[in-house]
């Protein structure tokens, strides 16, 4: 993955500021789960199952205590997909931000997680007869019991 923080190893001269927050230097764990922007994201999805916890410093460890108690079995087959889906669209906007000049708003990012969600899970019996639109709009039904 190349943030700056690899780029400033490989001997590149880069400004080491993370694109989001320009506070601290840019390295994946600060980009995909420490920026404060970032944090947003994450805070989206788990405030709707109640999950408070310290983010980890690695995905390993989000997968490993990615676990919440008292989800529909619906939820529960969504929710272990979530991680990878939050950090590969982080990743996509933060890169649509470099080259392409696009905005990273936090909400449109959210906007963007769903659709992603929806897209890589639509197949699976969880998501059947459920549209794109009912995924964005009404999130929270996936995961209550």
């Amino acid at each position: 993955m190349s943030t700056m923080d690899t780029l400033v190893k490989k001997g590149t001269l880069v400004d080491n500021k993370c694109v989001l927050c320009c506070k601290q230097g840019e390295s994946a764990s600060h980009l995909l789960f420490h920026c404060p922007t970032v944090a947003e994201i994450w805070n989206y999805f788990r405030s709707y199952v109640h999950m408070d916890w310290v983010m980890p410093n690695c995905i390993d460890l989000i997968i490993k205590g990615w676990r919440v108690k008292n989800l529909s079995t619906t939820g529960q087959a969504l929710w272990k997909v979530l991680p990878t889906v939050i950090t590969w669209t982080i990743w996509r906007s933060r890169n649509d931000l470099i080259f392409n000049g696009k905005l990273f708003e936090v909400q449109q990012v959210i906007t963007k997680v769903k659709a992603q969600f929806y897209y890589w899970c639509k197949n699976l019996e969880a998501l059947e007869g459920i549209s794109l639109e009912n995924v964005k709009s009404r999130w929270g039904q996936f995961f209550v019991i």
